[in-house]
């Protein structure tokens, strides 16, 4: 059976439900997120973590991937934004829970991110270590 030719408005409305996915699961562990309007080429991704506002995320639902092409846009879209970590969130066609679907960032911002996350535990530890 051949695949059906997608249209442009079922192209949006996929890339549509993609992004209400992706703020159903940000939402799901507190993060206040929303869906954004395009803003031309001052664009500041498709959907931003109110609670994280640090990242900006990019959502792609397509059968051909351009990583290359959709990570620059992401990149972009994060600087526009005054953002740090950047995102492409993948949908995995037949995955249909929206914390199954793929998110690509560089092993830099990945490294990045891990370091913040040790550094805080660290501080935390020493808070905690004070405080006895």
């Amino acid at each position: 059976m051949e695949a059906r030719k997608r249209t442009r408005s079922s192209a949006k409305a996929a890339g549509r439900n993609l992004e209400n996915d992706l703020v159903e699961a940000l939402n799901a562990q507190g993060l206040k997120a929303d869906r954004l309007r395009l803003k031309g080429s001052k664009d500041e991704g498709d959907v931003r973590a109110y609670l994280a506002t640090e990242h900006v995320f990019e959502c792609k639902n397509t059968r051909t991937l351009s990583l290359s092409q959709w990570w620059k846009e992401a990149q972009r879209e994060c600087v526009n934004a005054n953002g740090k970590y950047a995102w492409v969130v993948l949908k995995r066609h037949g995955v249909s829970d929206p914390n199954g679907q793929w998110a690509l960032c560089d092993v830099g911002q990945l490294a990045t991110l891990l370091r913040e996350i040790v550094d805080l535990r660290e501080q935390v530890n020493r808070t905690v270590e004070s405080r006895i």
